[in-house]
């Protein structure tokens, strides 16, 4: 019988929901009609390759101007491979991609290689023989998986084996105007307090009193909430994985009433559950706001259309400095039938500069082995810029602990309904955390 995380996935695509940062609208930036255009709306079977080439189906969720990255990624790689022709398609965001491949996992038809948001990693390892063991396959390329970013990799390690491998992966980061900043005669915030303060100094109003200028933009993705709990120095699942772990200890009260009290006063435009990123990006680059709360993989575009002096920061400490991770890993399927192809190409983006290393660089995406890290072109790179650096020296404080486990797939539109709750229509904070806890209690339980 498929596991409830799995049998969630449809659903929770059809709610629109969103897990850890995952979502393939507020990675890309992109809307979901520009999305479509990328592939012509159509998910359909590959052609068939040229002669004599094992033919490998990637399924990706990157849209836009990622999109051609990962093109671009997937020629070169056919053009280095005599024998592999590897071909990518669009599957819509991370929900979407997955809700594909698990229909298609029960028709025995599913891709070779799947990218999926980092967190749907582990809903899908709960299910036994769904995923490719990759230690064999780096130990005979001569790859330590010491090599993979800790951060990135520690929750794909289970049991001896190694499930997936990080590509695209990300943590929030706090992109400032600094110009702005100047013109109220503030510094960076570094602290919740100092992060209030500098909001509201930002804050303008017109004449009837609407607001003109907010402290910061921040999408709507369950990420951040996830966040801020921990930021509280409160754990969001249990030890016991059998509900909320920050409840009795009021850290996800202290936490929720933190971000409702930053919208009330203006502090916080809170986006749409539309096109949310998009939105909050676009108010930041129209200096409608002088800070924006969002994923790395938006900095090179960010920079790239900022007029003003724009740099980035840590995201403000609460009672702890933590930041979540977020982004996405690929997988190799069990039932592929062609591993070794396969693996060639997932070691070939693992590897090599024109791989997963120019996809980085070129969006904001963060290395994600310690190689790529301390190479020449990155080394570079940061020293060209400096904003860059700021995301990835954050990552001393990435933690996931508090929620990447198989279960938090369950609970994700239940936490959605109690984010809409708490922000767009102002109810209660406690009693929005208490319908939650009881919803999160009797999921685990099934």
């Amino acid at each position: 019988m498929m596991k409830k995380g799995m049998a969630l996935l449809l659903a929770a695509t059809m709610a629109g929901g969103m897990l850890a940062g995952c979502s393939g609208q507020s990675e890309s930036g992109q809307t979901a009609a520009s999305s479509a255009q990328n592939n012509g709306g159509e998910t359909t079977a590959a052609e068939t390759g040229s002669e004599g080439k094992t033919v490998i189906q990637f399924w990706h969720s990157m849209s836009g101007s990622k999109n051609d990255l990962i093109d671009e990624m997937v020629a070169k790689f056919n053009e280095t491979h005599d024998d592999i022709e590897v071909v990518a398609t669009y599957q819509g965001d991370y929900w979407e991609s997955a809700s594909k491949a698990q229909a298609a996992i029960s028709a025995g038809e599913n891709p070779d290689i799947l990218q999926m948001g980092a967190d749907h990693v582990s809903i899908f390892a709960s299910e036994d023989g769904l995923l490719a063991d990759l230690s064999s396959y780096m130990e005979a390329s001569g790859i330590s998986q010491d090599d993979l970013v800790e951060a990135f990799s520690w929750d794909y390690k289970i049991d001896g084996k190694l499930i997936a491998l990080p590509f695209g992966r990300s943590t929030p980061i706090l992109y400032v105007n600094m110009d702005m900043l100047k013109e109220v005669g503030k510094e960076v915030p570094t602290t919740w307090d100092e992060w209030h303060e500098v909001c509201q100094a930002l804050v303008q109003k017109d004449e009837n009193g609407e607001y003109t200028r907010y402290g910061f933009s921040m999408p709507y993705d369950t990420l951040y909430w996830f966040m801020i709990v921990a930021q509280a120095g409160g754990q969001f699942i249990n030890d016991e994985r059998t509900g909320l772990g920050c409840v009795d200890d009021g850290t996800m009260y202290e936490a929720f009433k933190f971000y409702q009290d930053m919208h009330n006063d203006g502090s916080l435009y809170f986006g749409p559950v539309t096109d949310s990123d998009v939105t909050c990006q676009q108010m930041f680059l129209e200096g409608k706001c002088g800070m924006y709360l969002s994923s790395c993989a938006n900095l090179i575009g960010v920079q790239d259309a900022a007029n003003f002096d724009m740099q980035t920061a840590f995201v403000p400490k609460g009672k702890e400095q933590v930041v979540p991770t977020g982004g996405c890993s690929v997988v190799m399927m069990e039932a592929s039938p062609n591993k070794d192809a396969a693996w060639e190409f997932m070691r070939w983006v693992l590897q090599e500069p024109d791989g997963g290393m120019k996809f980085c660089m070129e969006t904001g995406y963060l290395p994600y082995t310690y190689s790529m890290a301390e190479s020449e072109q990155y080394q570079e790179m940061w020293a060209e810029n400096p904003s860059a650096k700021t995301v990835f020296d954050q990552l001393q404080y990435a933690s996931d602990k508090g929620h990447r486990v198989p279960q938090v797939g369950n609970i994700m539109t239940d936490l959605q309904v109690c984010i809409q709750a708490i922000m767009y229509d102002n109810e209660d904070v406690q009693t929005s955390i208490d319908v939650l806890a009881e919803a999160v209690t009797d999921l685990m339980e099934e």
